[in-house]
């Protein structure tokens, strides 16, 4: 028995430049396209740092809420008031640093 996706015609792929024949409201006419990226901006990959400034506040919150919680088992509290102090100060230290690297980094 014959496969019918085989008779499918192959895909075509639109090159970056190409020309769109009608507009997102529906109307005819040439209209370009226009592909966005982050170098044309002029601001080159600075969002980058950011991320990582990001990663770095989940990570350091984290790793201060396994230390009480590491207390809290350590101590057998069944409420666990190591675990929230310490997370609400590693949140604390870690925005800190967060807000003054991002006033420094717009700064410049």
């Amino acid at each position: 028995m014959p496969n019918p996706v085989d008779d499918l015609p192959e895909p075509s792929v639109p090159e970056p430049n190409d020309r769109a024949t009608a507009t997102d409201d529906g109307s005819s006419g040439p209209v370009e396209k226009h592909h966005a990226s982050v170098t044309n901006a002029g601001e080159g990959v600075a969002w980058i740092g950011f991320v990582g400034l990001g990663m770095e506040l989940a990570g350091v919150t984290l790793l201060f809420a396994g230390i009480g919680y590491w207390i809290d088992s350590w101590r057998g509290h069944v409420v666990m008031y190591a675990t929230a102090l310490s997370t609400m100060v590693g949140f604390g230290f870690a925005m800190a640093r967060f807000i003054v690297k991002v006033s420094r980094k717009r700064s410049r």
